[in-house]
C-alpha cells in the first residue's frame, strides 16, 4: 500500500490559495472569450497553464524541438507521460491553436475549471464505461480528422500513483490509426518527483518537456496484434529515455 507523503501545510494553504485567486480572476476572462472572442483563448490558456506553474515554484523548460512542434498546426495525437497534477498546468502552458485534450467525466465537476473544459468542447471520456468510452474516442478521432486537429491523451489513462511509467492503454492508438494521425510523444521529467499522486502540495523545482520520436499513425494495419506492439513500442521509448534520465541526473 502506498501511504500519503508528509504535507507541507504552509506551502499547501499558500498553493490552494495561489490557485483560487488565479481562477476567480481568470476563469471569467477566458469564459468571456470563449463566447465573444475564440482566436484569443489559445494565448489565454497558456497564460493561465503558466500562472499555475509559478503558483507551485515550478521552472517549466521546454526543448526548442518541443515548441517548433507545437507551433505547426497539423494533425496528430499528442501522448504524455502522467504521473501529476501539474500535467495538466503544463498542457495548458504549451496550448496552441487546433489543439484538444481527452478528460476524464470526474473533471467536469472542478468548479470553473470543469465548465470551461465542457465549453471548450473537449471529447469526455467515461472510464467506468467501456462501450461509451470507445464511442467517445471513434467521436474524437472524426473530430481530429475533420478539423485537423492536435489532440492531448495520456496513454496511462490517470495518474501513475508511484510515479513509475503505468500500462499503456489501446485507446490512444485506435483513436491515431482511425483518425490517420500520427503520435507525437510529449516526455514530462521531474513531475512524479515535485508533486506525486498522492502529496497534497507541490514542491517547488523545474520540469522538463522533450520531444519523442514520430510514431506511425498504424491507419493501416488496425488488428489487436497491431495494436499491441504500437502501445509496447511507445511504452519501451518512454521508458528508455525516462531511464536516460534519471541516469543524467544520478
Amino acid at each position: 500500500m502506498t501511504t500519503r507523503p508528509k504535507t507541507n501545510w504552509p506551502r499547501f494553504l499558500l498553493q490552494m490559495l495561489g490557485f483560487w485567486l488565479v481562477l476567480v480572476v481568470f476563469a471569467p476572462v477566458l469564459l468571456l472569450m470563449l463566447l465573444v472572442a475564440r482566436p484569443v483563448v489559445p494565448p489565454a490558456v497558456r497564460v493561465w497553464g503558466r500562472a499555475m506553474l509559478r503558483m507551485c515554484g515550478v521552472r517549466l523548460v521546454v526543448d526548442p524541438s518541443v515548441q517548433a512542434e507545437l507551433q505547426r498546426r497539423r494533425r496528430r495525437v499528442l501522448t504524455l507521460n502522467h504521473t501529476s497534477t501539474l500535467d495538466m498546468f503544463i498542457s495548458g502552458a504549451l496550448w496552441q491553436p487546433g489543439m484538444v485534450a481527452v478528460v476524464k467525466r470526474e473533471a467536469l465537476w472542478v468548479p470553473l475549471v470543469g465548465q470551461i473544459m465542457y465549453l471548450l468542447d473537449f471529447p469526455i471520456i467515461n472510464r467506468a464505461n467501456r462501450e461509451q468510452a470507445t464511442r467517445t474516442l471513434q467521436a474524437a478521432a472524426q473530430k481530429v480528422r475533420r478539423g485537423n486537429l492536435s489532440l492531448i491523451i495520456s496513454p496511462e489513462g490517470t495518474r501513475s500513483p508511484t510515479g513509475q511509467l503505468g500500462k499503456f492503454h489501446l485507446g490512444p492508438f485506435h483513436l491515431a490509426a482511425q483518425a490517420d494521425a500520427p503520435i507525437v510523444p510529449l516526455l514530462l521529467i521531474g513531475t512524479a518527483q515535485l508533486w506525486p499522486r498522492l502529496q497534497r502540495h507541490c514542491n517547488p523545482g523545474m520540469v522538463t518537456v522533450r520531444l519523442l520520436p514520430e510514431q506511425p499513425s498504424g491507419a493501416e494495419d488496425q488488428s489487436p496484434e497491431a495494436m499491441h506492439q504500437r502501445a509496447q513500442a511507445l511504452h519501451d521509448a518512454y521508458q528508455a529515455a525516462l531511464e536516460q534520465s534519471a541516469a543524467q541526473n544520478d
